[in-house]
């Protein structure tokens, strides 16, 4: 039964985590990716911080490359262009994600009018779904920067759902455990009272 109540408590706990962490990607999407984009630089500029110093102490050894220096210098660039172009890095993702989206939905509309031609449908679910992706994609292009906090709050609330549901299903894993080893108990006292 102490298993049991350990599992209830870490499960409730963890479930709680990710209920706040998904209602802190929600309410505060753009800290939240600034946040990313920051812990992204400082480890690539670490990175090539951690190049530069190898570099230097390996320098007496035989074989000996300049290679080190360079690329510990190209680091920490892309790191300080990381961290001076956040809003540049936050809206570029979207906007090659509507790119991509874009293709898809050139793709798609291809087959909607190919197999038109070949069968004599109309398929309005895949012209639909054409229609609703290249909608997407044009969102994502021309408003990528809205459309990256909405890419977090999106996570936010999946991460929120799987808390809550994991709170949920925890708790009644428990109870149903609970009853369980109660009604062994008493099948038990029943078997030695016998």
């Amino acid at each position: 039964m102490d298993k049991i109540k350990a599992f209830k408590a870490e499960n409730i706990l963890t479930a709680l985590l990710y209920v706040a962490l998904g209602v802190v990607f929600i309410m505060f999407p753009e800290s939240i990716a600034k946040t990313l984009i920051y812990t992204i630089a400082t480890i690539v500029i670490a990175v090539g911080v951690i190049k530069i110093i190898s570099h230097f102490l390996k320098r007496e050894q035989a074989g000996y490359s300049r290679i080190g220096i360079v690329s510990g210098l190209i680091f920490v660039v892309i790191g300080l262009f990381i961290l001076t172009s956040t809003r540049i890095i936050i809206s570029v993702i979207p906007f090659m994600m509507g790119v991509f989206i874009l293709i898809s939905a050139y793709s798609k509309l291809q087959y909607v009018f190919q197999l038109s031609k070949y069968t004599n449908e109309k398929n309005r679910g895949m012209f639909l779904a054409a229609i609703i992706t290249f909608i997407l994609g044009i969102v994502l292009l021309f408003n990528p920067f809205r459309a990256a906090k909405w890419m977090i709050r999106l996570v936010g609330i999946c991460i929120a759902f799987t808390g809550a549901s994991d709170l949920i299903t925890g708790i009644y894993f428990y109870r149903k455990m609970r009853d369980y080893i109660k009604d062994m108990q008493a099948l038990e006292q029943d078997y030695v009272e016998k």
